[in-house]
């Protein structure tokens, strides 16, 4: 076996997107944000995210891609439910004297 035959083999499967799963996801969560607040799509992220490490968890030991790739999708769009809204929130309820501002800059000299 070559190494570039050994490489190949551990790619993940060609139709499975080769971004984050939840990338969709923290959008979704954030229009539900806006909608009603952080707790509704929290708590269901944190769902899917135990659902989908519960099942991960279960299907790892099987060392098939196949096997495991729609745990690690639905524990990706947990943790996008999740952490988008929660993130937003938490910088939401900051009080504007704790964030964090630009420096001014000094003008140029003439």
């Amino acid at each position: 076996m070559t190494a570039g035959n050994a490489v190949s083999e551990h790619l993940p499967h060609p139709a499975v997107p080769r971004r984050e799963p939840g990338a969709r996801q923290s959008q979704i969560g954030g229009r539900l944000l806006d909608l009603g607040g952080a707790k509704r799509p929290v708590v269901l992220g944190c769902v899917l995210a135990a659902v989908g490490f519960y099942l991960w968890g279960g299907d790892v030991t099987s060392l098939s891609f196949g096997a495991q790739q729609w745990d690690i999708i639905l524990a990706g769009a947990g943790v996008g439910f999740m952490l988008g809204p929660a993130s937003t929130d938490a910088v939401n309820r900051a009080s504007s004297r704790r964030r964090a501002r630009p420096r001014e800059r000094p003008a140029p000299r003439t």
